[in-house]
């Protein structure tokens, strides 16, 4: 995929309004706060609560010719997540979702920026493919893949291995240890973020020295 098209707040407002989103008046006003403010148009049009993150995100992807992904039903893989740093993700507001050829499919809140673009080519040393999604989306899949991922990760390394297991069947477990259990906290975790989210399901899928977690959501 090349580059993000270079383009200007204007047009984007030029076709929300042929969209019938906005008025010519309202464009204007938002032109006039940005004067005084200095903040994106974009910005001014959802605080003042004239379009949505969904709107805006599709129009942005049309203006930039750059695909619009819907991260709550594609969701991601977990061997793209382990190619970014956690603070790299928040820095950026980004989440890598999938790895194709040598390839990143990287999520943005903002494709243009190529600084963005750059620093996660040279820290991962593959080809950023850049891929549009709301910040609050970006945002959700951050918390979901890292903080509970590694909250999950660090309850599995923490189950006995099959001698420890042996001497602890022997001996008596009381309700609340079981309940302390790295196994049965991790699997808590999953339950957790997955009413959280809404989920309608939840795939455990084991792999050789791995547990990939799916979860279901919006059908």
């Amino acid at each position: 995929m090349g580059s993000p098209k270079r383009t200007s707040p204007e047009e984007l407002g030029r076709m929300l309004i042929e969209a019938k989103l906005i008025t010519e008046e309202q464009l204007q006003h938002a032109k006039e706060m940005q004067a005084k403010n200095g903040d994106k148009i974009e910005r001014i049009l959802l605080q003042e609560r004239l379009i949505s993150l969904q709107q805006l995100a599709l129009f942005t992807s049309l203006q930039l010719g750059v695909p619009f992904v819907n991260l709550k039903k594609e969701g991601v893989r977990p061997e793209a997540v382990a190619l970014i740093p956690e603070v790299i993700a928040r820095k950026y507001g980004v989440i890598p979702i999938d790895t194709l050829d040598g390839t990143l499919v990287v999520a943005m809140e903002d494709p243009r920026d190529i600084q963005a673009i750059e620093d996660l080519a040279a820290l991962t040393r593959r080809r950023i493919e850049p891929v549009l999604s709301t910040s609050q989306d970006i945002q959700e899949m951050i918390d979901l893949n890292y903080r509970v991922g590694g909250e999950i990760e660090e309850q599995l390394s923490q189950i006995p291995t099959r001698y420890q297991r042996v001497r602890v069947a022997e001996a008596r477990v009381s309700a609340e240890a079981i309940a302390q259990a790295p196994v049965v906290r991790a699997i808590d975790l999953l339950i957790k973020q997955a009413v959280r989210d809404r989920a309608s399901d939840i795939h455990v899928e084991p792999q050789e020295d791995k547990l990939r977690v799916r979860y279901r959501i919006d059908g």
